[in-house]
This record gives structure tokens, sequence and C-alpha cells, in this order.
């Protein structure tokens, strides 16, 4: 997560950074306007949902969990216009989470700026 969030630029850095700010404070994920959990193929995942202007559309996949209370940042990636299919990106984030699961230090916590 981090290569990706140095690799972005500081407008869309500070858009992830709001969508990310509440996320420590707030228990009920569901309540903050930028989360929704996935169904379907992507079951079991959760996004958080960053815009910018309404023209560039980021997805962040994550899980809650391993442990009571956390909320482990798996995959990200920018939309492209049009596109809906989530399944490369639903299939990397399940890996990453089946990894977290068997070995929670692949996923130290994360401090973004």
């Amino acid at each position: 997560m981090h290569r990706w969030y140095d690799d972005l630029t500081g407008d869309v850095q500070a858009a992830v950074d709001a969508a990310l700010e509440l996320f420590p404070v707030e228990r009920d994920l569901e309540r903050l306007p930028h989360f929704k959990p996935l169904r379907g193929a992507c079951e079991g995942l959760d996004e958080v949902i960053v815009e910018l202007d309404n023209r560039r559309h980021f997805r962040i996949l994550g899980f809650r969990g391993p442990a009571s209370g956390e909320f482990t940042l798996l995959f990200a990636f920018e939309k492209t216009r049009g596109s809906i299919d989530y399944g490369p990106s639903c299939w990397a984030a399940k890996q990453r989470k089946g990894g977290v699961i068997r070995d929670g230090r692949r996923a130290p916590p994360c401090q973004f700026p």
C-alpha cells in the first residue's frame, strides 16, 4: 500500500487521507459515506471509495480484521471510466487477505501522513 500511495500525486494522496482519516475512530464503518461492503465475487471484502471531482475514481479493497477493531488495506487501484469488473482486483485482495489471516505480520500497521 505504501508504494502505491507514494506514487500518487499530492491531490490524490490528500483525497485518500481524507477517506481514511475516520477509520481509527468510527466503529461502524458502514456509517462512513465512502465505505461499502462488497458482494458477489468480492464477498468478504470492503471498499473505500476515493473520488476526485468526479474525474478520477480510486478504490482501496480491504477487510475488517484480522483482530477486532482493525481494518486491513489489501489492494488499491484507479477505476477507469466504465470499468465495473472488480474481478482481478478482488482476486488479488483475497489472496493477500488469506496471507494476512495466516500471518498477521504480513500487514503491519500503516500510518499515512
